[in-house]
């Protein structure tokens, strides 16, 4: 679907069809009116942003940039600047490098917005958007619950249809994650995965295979739940008078006033959301809506649980 608009881009350029197919799976669109900030001072994004179309104002050096400069093309407008607001309406390519880092050339790693690249497995899993939310006291409990399992090139470290007991962090190698015949991304040290299950209870949806010898961190189910998600999805409730910002539906069929954001629907993009919004997972399975919450706090939004009852507890918390 982006591969065509990717390859205007000078680092995607010379990359093949299947290589590009494969970034094209990590790409979203965002569209944004003008007069919007993208990013404001003191804050960061996750990811590269490509400035596909409208025009830009950028701090951090101070400048215009327009859809058709020469530094559109060459390089991302995030990393790089420390605020960007929107001039005209705009287009852009938000690319998630960390899973496909192995695929780009490491000599221009300023120009793919891989930022974190070179950093350690540790670095990279402590600095995703999702640790992020919580305090560092919690990070040291999480590693010290964490078991290291040596895996070998071509073992599959779980399987579609399995139950799901753990969460997962690449401590080192590389893995392909992979379903019915395609395959959906590729996991390199810090990355993590198996957490749909974990939060949902339902049986894993993909299958991850290492592509070399390696290392994981595993995390049992009860450290997951009580240690990260409940720190990571915050839970909002109708007493605290927080009423702004979107109401969201995991079911395709919402009540009035929401929007309708399905777990699959979610998984395959979220390009038409506005990045700077809050977004509150109002109605739907109670799992569901913390799955959904969680996704999208681990894609950058601000997401939220709404809800009315005076004591909710999360997922896997009896």
């Amino acid at each position: 679907m982006f591969t065509k608009s990717l390859r205007l881009f000078h680092p995607f350029a010379d990359l093949n069809w299947q290589e590009l197919n494969t970034v094209a799976q990590h790409t979203q669109l965002l569209s944004l009116p003008s007069n919007r900030w993208l990013l404001r001072s003191g804050r960061k994004l996750s990811g590269g942003y490509y400035l596909l179309r409208g025009s830009v104002r950028c701090g951090g050096p101070d400048r215009v940039v327009h859809q058709d400069s020469h530094i559109a093309r060459e390089r991302p407008i995030y990393p790089g600047a420390t605020e960007i607001v929107t001039l005209a309406p705009v287009q852009l390519l938000r690319v998630d490098t960390r899973p496909i880092a192995f695929l780009l050339d490491r000599h221009h790693e300023d120009a793919y917005g891989m930022d974190v690249v070179a950093e350690g497995w540790e670095t990279r899993f402590l600095s995703s958007l999702v640790m992020q939310r919580l305090r560092p006291e919690r990070w040291q409990q999480l590693l010290r619950c964490m078991t290291r399992q040596e895996v070998q090139r071509g073992q599959d470290v779980l399987r579609c249809g399995d139950t799901g007991d753990e969460f997962l962090v690449m401590r080192s190698g590389r893995a392909s994650v992979h379903a019915n015949g395609r395959t959906l991304s590729f996991l390199n040290p810090g990355d993590f995965f198996g957490e749909d299950a974990l939060i949902s209870g339902a049986r894993r949806n993909a299958t991850v295979t290492m592509l070399s010898d390696g290392v994981v961190m595993v995390l049992p189910k009860s450290n997951f739940t009580e240690l990260l998600l409940g720190a990571a999805v915050r839970i909002v409730r109708e007493a605290t008078g927080t009423r702004k910002g979107i109401r969201v539906s995991v079911c395709t069929d919402p009540s009035e006033g929401m929007i309708a954001l399905p777990i699959q629907k979610l998984r395959e993009s979220t390009g038409s959301l506005d990045p700077q919004a809050r977004y509150f997972l109002a109605e739907g399975p109670l799992e569901e809506r913390f799955l959904a919450a969680f996704l999208l706090t681990q894609q950058g939004f601000d997401a939220s649980v709404l809800a009315e009852e005076t004591s909710v507890a999360t997922p896997g918390v009896p």
